[in-house]
């Protein structure tokens, strides 16, 4: 499920998925957008969504946010903030990863 806020201007074409694994694995979250000049910026809560911070992850500007499966990430979800040239903005669906 994806919040977009102008569906005709800018909408994802890839989701993200939850990741199940273990400790110490490398996780790896793309998203894609379809839009004119595409930026991307990954988000994180730690607070099950009600508040969202820009993530400094490795990838955390590009399609592809990664990062390491630790017992502390546990308690993170993620989603993606698609912007194009326009302003227009789509937010991916949320994820996790698990183990």
């Amino acid at each position: 499920m994806y919040k977009n806020e102008d569906a005709a201007a800018l909408a994802f074409t890839l989701q993200p998925v939850n990741y199940t694994g273990s400790i110490d694995d490398e996780v790896s979250f793309t998203a894609e957008a379809e839009g004119e000049g595409v930026s991307y910026q990954w988000q994180f809560s730690s607070d099950a969504g009600k508040t969202w911070k820009n993530s400094g992850l490795p990838g955390n500007a590009t399609a592809t946010l990664t990062t390491v499966l630790t017992e502390a990430r546990l308690i993170y979800r993620f989603r993606c903030v698609a912007t194009d040239a326009a302003g227009n903005r789509a937010i991916s669906n949320i994820v996790r990863m698990l183990k």
